[in-house]
């Protein structure tokens, strides 16, 4: 039988970072976005960003074309019936900037929506590794630079397939509008996450730790190392971010050591570069 992952509220941050952050364990937090005032549905982000150029990639993490907004939500949302068999479906992942490199970055995007949401928290506002923050600044999403930041546009039936994160980092997934199912499976679980591994199929010769739906106003904690697959259950609105805490310098540095990390050095020169902001 899966297990339950945690659903909280009125979670402290101590608890937080000593349970779910050190102790790498995922958790719903559900209601750590009561107060942002964000777009909601994708008549409101459509009207706000429709023209802009956005990122669109397969399945996982393979660029394969750029678009406007507006262009991507008129032919993939609000479909009926099953979704079409087309295989990956496309996925919007519209990052900020975390390259030195000219690309069509959502940082605009983000400036002018800045004061509409906040740091959820449950999160820690300062010591973080990655970004490299100035220990007891406050560092916040909203504003500054984060890896991997970005809004997440699906239309139902899109899917991110097994992966792990990088950069030995942990995530949040904030869901804006409509739900997502998740698969999670434990760090030590022997699954393909590689990206050419039997098209990374979910429980290949394991089964899920837990699983979940994520609804509207939920945020999810996704810890580093642990293998995920996201599926849309319907059309979807997400914002998200990795990050490294010091609280976990141990496993990042760990990390920096590895081989796998040598692939991650632009991300890791680009945020380096802006120690300190």
């Amino acid at each position: 039988m899966a297990e339950i992952i945690d659903r909280r509220s009125a979670l402290a941050p101590v608890e937080f970072i000593e349970r779910y952050l050190i102790g790498n364990q995922p958790v719903v937090v559900a209601d750590a976005m009561n107060r942002w005032r964000l777009f909601r549905t994708p008549e409101e982000l459509e009207s706000r960003f429709g023209a802009e150029l956005v990122q669109v990639y397969n399945d996982l993490f393979d660029l394969t074309n750029v678009v406007p907004l507006r262009a991507y939500l008129q032919e993939w949302f609000g479909k009926s019936g099953e979704p079409v068999a087309k295989k990956p479906l496309p996925y919007v992942r519209w990052y900020t900037k975390m390259k030195d490199v000219d690309f069509v970055w959502a940082d605009e995007a983000f400036k002018s929506f800045s004061e509409q949401w906040s740091l959820p928290y449950f999160l820690p506002n300062s010591d973080y590794l990655l970004p490299c923050s100035v220990p007891g600044r406050p560092t916040t999403p909203t504003t500054d630079l984060f890896p991997g930041k970005g809004l997440f546009i699906s239309g139902r039936g899109a899917c991110t397939r097994l992966h792990r994160d990088p950069w030995a980092s942990d995530a949040v997934l904030c869901q804006l509008f409509g739900e997502k199912h998740l698969l999670f499976y434990r760090p030590e679980q022997e699954v393909a996450t590689s990206p050419g591994a039997a098209k990374n199929t979910p429980g290949a010769g394991e089964k899920p730790w837990a699983e979940m739906t994520l609804k509207p106003g939920e945020v999810v904690f996704i810890p580093r190392g642990w293998p995920h697959h996201a599926t849309s259950l319907t059309d979807s609105i997400s914002l998200t971010w990795n990050f490294v805490h010091a609280s976990t310098w141990r496993w990042f540095f760990k990390h920096l050591a590895s081989a796998s990390a040598s692939a991650e050095l632009p991300v890791l020169r680009f945020f380096a570069n802006r120690a300190g902001g």
